[in-house]
């Protein structure tokens, strides 16, 4: 599949990305309620919002990979992640926090972390 994938053009694999993402959100498997412990994470840059006139928020996140991912946040869902958000900008760290380790690829801004678990302190990069 590795070489499938390589020989695709930017535009064939953004379809391809598209279309796979598609097709797991109408799997009847689940996804995992929690998030692993260990995970690839993407920096991105310029995070945009923008409210909605029914009282939602249109999230949207810069990924690599997919490009612009967007979410449609409800007014709880917003206040938990601004509650979170604050928790992580306020509380200073700690000595004892689960430890990041991050690979950053050379040719991506992708990374792989550990991620801090809430309640487990703030105050470093994220």
């Amino acid at each position: 599949m590795k070489s499938e994938l390589a020989a695709m053009t930017v535009a064939e694999l953004d379809q391809w990305i598209t279309a796979a993402l598609r097709e797991r959100s109408q799997r009847k498997v689940p996804l995992a309620v929690e998030p692993e412990k260990t995970v690839e994470a993407t920096a991105f840059a310029r995070p945009r919002a923008a409210r909605l006139a029914d009282g939602q928020s249109l999230l949207q996140l810069r990924h690599a990979g997919a490009g612009w991912v967007s979410f449609l946040l409800n007014v709880e869902e917003r206040a938990a992640l601004l509650t979170q958000l604050m928790q992580h900008a306020l509380i200073p760290a700690q000595k004892k926090t689960v430890p990041v380790q991050v690979t950053v690829t050379p040719a991506s801004t992708s990374a792989s972390l550990t991620p801090t678990l809430p309640g487990e302190g703030g105050g470093k990069p994220h």
